[in-house]
């Protein structure tokens, strides 16, 4: 809804815009799992690519697109919280946001039952997903040159 008012900006949302928009999802997603289970492996790798291939060009974007970069100095301790948190708090709301984007142990964990050799795949599985977390951490926090501070 959010998006869709960005190109209607006189639309006012109300809770059954809302609702509507949850219920399309919704229904969606189960014709999908009932009538189309066999895509789903392929929706899946599909996701996994562009989680990846959309970090990456998040990061080129970052990295390429201002004319000029604000210092390092400046863009860690010039930033102005006004969530009303405290600022560790704040920091990491904001880092939780990628964890839920690359997913939990507890995702995987939770097909354990479907592998085919749990022992040997569960591990790699959990490891793949902790390694693959953290390099996109480190490379969304840390792009080619500094972040500019938007401040608002």
């Amino acid at each position: 809804m959010a998006l869709y008012s960005v190109y209607h900006p006189d639309l006012v949302i109300q809770p059954w815009h809302v609702y509507i928009a949850y219920l399309l999802i919704l229904w969606t997603c189960v014709c999908i799992v009932i009538l189309l289970k066999r895509i789903i492996p392929y929706l899946q790798d599909l996701g996994l690519f562009l989680v990846l291939v959309g970090g990456l060009v998040t990061i080129i974007a970052v990295a390429a697109m201002p004319p000029q970069h604000a210092s390092n100095s400046f863009v860690w301790t010039n930033w102005v919280n006004q969530t009303g948190f405290s600022d560790g708090v704040a920091f990491l709301t904001g880092v939780l946001n990628g964890a839920f984007a690359i997913g939990t142990p507890d995702a995987v964990t939770h097909m354990a039952e479907e592998l085919p050799n749990p022992k040997r795949d569960l591990p790699r599985a959990v490891a793949a997903q902790i390694i693959l977390g953290t390099l996109s951490m480190f490379a969304q926090s840390f792009p080619l040159g500094s972040r500019p501070v938007f401040k608002y």
